[in-house]
């Protein structure tokens, strides 16, 4: 899957490349690109990996995938209207396949052409009744979500199909996915992080991550170390050890 860059958050009217290569000095951010060509907030980026390339999607019910021209600059190759405000998304760049979860509940899939100059719409996934706060796209055929209404939803992507579902507690506001363990991490806008199996077609609810006291805003993933870090509202990132039974967490010090 494609990384995710957050220096396009919510709020934000433009989109930035930074940078950590090169002759940069060692803990510092090179400035390498910037885009400035939108009027509503963007919601996320997606880098294309091996590409100069960057999606992005904004509350101005847009898809643009942004290509790096020889003049430097970034300009935009593909610019699809959508029925709402785009919200999140993710890319696979194997199958070409985006995903992109809007306010209004819907899921969009598209088929992103080769050389991304143009996208197939493929279907969409009435998915939730409330905003889509996350969607990621798992074992090829597999895309999990979760949005406002409080649900966590599995649909199949070779069918169109929803497989199964479940109720939280509350809003679901971030998703991760380890494949070695099949397991999903749920964040949420309690502070909680719940965790399941995924088999198959079938969810096992398995504990809930307490550590942070507002909203998980983000997680990622150290695959090689099996590290889980998360991001939330209450100023904290904690860090947990996926190797371990009880998922030993650690707070991180040192930043903003």
């Amino acid at each position: 899957m494609a990384s995710k860059i957050q220096s396009s958050a919510e709020g934000s009217e433009q989109a930035s490349v930074m940078s950590g290569a090169g002759s940069t000095p060692r803990g510092r951010l090179e400035l390498v690109g910037k885009i400035e060509s939108y009027d509503d907030a963007v919601n996320m980026a997606v880098i294309i990996p091996r590409e100069d390339g960057i999606i992005c999607v904004s509350d101005d019910r847009t898809v643009k995938v942004w290509m790096k021209r020889y003049t430097g600059q970034y300009w935009p190759s593909i610019c699809q209207n959508v029925s709402g405000a785009c919200v999140c998304m993710d890319f696979c760049i194997e199958l070409r396949q985006l995903v992109v979860g809007l306010d209004c509940g819907i899921i969009i899939e598209f088929k992103v052409g080769d050389d991304y100059n143009k996208v197939q719409h493929v279907r969409d996934y009435p998915a939730h009744t409330g905003r889509v706060n996350a969607v990621l796209l798992v074992d090829e055929n597999i895309l999990l979500s979760c949005g406002s209404d409080k649900c966590f939803q599995i649909n199949c992507t070779e069918t169109g199909q929803r497989l199964t579902g479940y109720q939280l507690n509350t809003s679901g506001s971030c998703l991760q996915y380890e494949s070695s363990s099949k397991y999903v991490f749920i964040g949420d806008n309690s502070g909680q992080i719940t965790v399941f199996k995924l088999d198959a077609d079938k969810i096992e609810r398995l504990t809930t991550l307490k550590r942070h006291t507002a909203t998980v805003q983000c997680m990622t993933l150290d695959k090689s170390r099996r590290l889980l870090f998360s991001a939330s509202h209450d100023q904290s990132i904690v860090v947990w050890n996926l190797k371990t039974k009880d998922f030993a967490a650690f707070e991180l010090h040192g930043h903003l």
